[in-house]
């Protein structure tokens, strides 16, 4: 009787054990500033697809690869973003299997371009979620950082990467603000880093805000922004939440791309650098 008693306090006490240690890593924490000089995977090639002055960018909340079925299409979210110079991604899941890459690099690679997965978020002792970049560009540099978020500790991040366009370098921001109380500090956190970054610059992503946000009414008023989807889609004005702002480039044209993919749109926009703009110029800022 005795030892039955010892045997079920062994094993009541490694189950506390294991249940703790479960609870443990499943508390979300948010990742630490990183930043590097390369992308997870080289591009075949670096030649630009628009083989011109041209630039073309989007910005895809990918919604982790499901779209209206409700499954995993990680293809069909490739074929979304085929086209592009760079996109940027939010809502990018890493893989819960070992030796797998994240969900990008699965897009990355089937896109034959660089990839790097950018986590805002940890459990269970590795990355979970966060942001992303695909991009046939050669990037020299590239940083992610953390958004201030005490008091619904939401754990997002942006992504900064500096690539090599012809004659200039062209810095990228890639974000996912809240949409809940900390929203206005991260939007007023981004747009500061935006607007303090040499041009040419381009900031994307799902800001969870429309034009009639306040913030985002703003930075659009501000001299030298510009808001491509808005002016080449004036019927969508006010409407979305995905977002691609520029500086120092001339929009040639803009739109959408919905294959079903998200329960997001892709947003794009194929920019020109204007000739006068160089590294360390047009450096329209705000307090």
């Amino acid at each position: 009787m005795n030892i039955r008693n010892g045997i079920t306090k062994t094993v009541l006490a490694t189950v506390v054990f294991a249940a703790g240690i479960v609870g443990v890593g499943s508390v979300r924490t948010a990742t630490s500033p990183a930043q590097g000089r390369s992308l997870q995977k080289e591009a075949h090639t670096f030649a630009p697809i628009t083989r011109s002055s041209h630039i073309r960018v989007a910005s895809f909340n990918m919604h982790s690869g499901r779209g209206a079925s409700g499954k995993e299409d990680l293809a069909l979210a490739a074929k979304t973003a085929q086209g592009f110079d760079l996109v940027g991604y939010q809502e990018v899941y890493a893989s819960p299997r070992p030796a797998t890459p994240p969900q990008i690099g699965f897009i990355g690679q089937n896109l034959g371009q660089a990839w790097l997965f950018a986590p805002s978020e940890r459990q269970y002792w590795g990355d979970r979620f966060g942001n992303a970049v695909t991009t046939n560009l050669p990037v020299h540099d590239w940083q992610r950082d953390p958004l201030p978020a005490p008091r619904e500790h939401s754990r997002r991040n942006v992504l900064i990467v500096r690539s090599t366009w012809p004659g200039t370098t062209v810095t990228f921001l890639i974000t996912h603000i809240t949409r809940s109380t900390d929203q206005d500090e991260q939007l007023r956190l981004v747009e500061k880093l935006f607007l303090n970054q040499p041009a040419p610059a381009i900031l994307m992503g799902d800001l969870n805000a429309t034009s009639q946000h306040p913030l985002i009414q703003g930075l659009l008023d501000t001299p030298g922004v510009g808001n491509p989807l808005d002016e080449k889609m004036p019927q969508q004005a006010g409407k979305h939440i995905d977002w691609i702002f520029t500086r120092g480039l001339e929009t040639r044209d803009a739109g959408t791309r919905n294959l079903g993919a998200s329960d997001h749109p892709l947003v794009w926009a194929e920019l020109i650098v204007l000739p006068a703009t160089q590294p360390g110029t047009l450096p329209t800022t705000r307090p």
